[in-house]
């Protein structure tokens, strides 16, 4: 389980809980309530698109018998993935979900979003909005920071190297 140590308000423990924790103190919940619900749910539905992804066994450091099958992966992309997308591209506006496009739950589903993009680069290719919301936080300077492994957290430690998605 992931922990936050803050100077100010001790430790938070859990990943929602410290997005949540981080989107308070930065700012970053919303202009109103609606966009408060709409970041809410972004980051519901990277939690269900992580725990797709968990419970497939696609980590690296998984022996090849506790590896899920090719049809489990193939199911994975082509069914259950797609289904998610879909119903975040309905969600999405023609510039991402809310006007900033950066509450903490939409950092939050773009993580996701990443990470998956680490193993198959072109998933988002139908979904031409959500797309176009994912290329524009992975471009904006701050995004590009953590991603490069300059930003005050180091170097990111990817668990799906060497594409385990076949």
């Amino acid at each position: 389980m992931p922990f936050l140590e803050t100077p100010e308000h001790g430790t938070v423990g859990q990943s929602t809980a410290i997005a949540n924790y981080m989107g308070s103190v930065g700012n970053m919940t919303g202009a109103n309530p609606a966009e408060f619900a709409k970041g809410q749910m972004c980051m519901a539905e990277g939690e269900d698109l992580y725990a797709m992804m968990m419970s497939k066994k696609f980590q690296r450091w998984r022996t090849a018998d506790d590896k899920c099958s090719d049809e489990e992966v193939a199911q994975y992309w082509n069914e259950a993935v797609p289904a998610h997308l879909t119903n975040l591209e309905a969600l999405c506006g023609e510039t991402g979900f809310t006007a900033s496009g950066r509450t903490a739950g939409e950092i939050y589903l773009w993580g996701i979003l990443y990470q998956m993009s680490l193993m198959k680069g072109d998933f988002l290719t139908a979904f031409p909005k959500l797309a176009a919301w994912f290329a524009a936080v992975g471009a904006d300077a701050a995004t590009k920071k953590v991603c490069e492994g300059k930003s005050a957290i180091g170097e990111l430690i990817e668990y799906f190297v060497n594409n385990p998605a076949k």
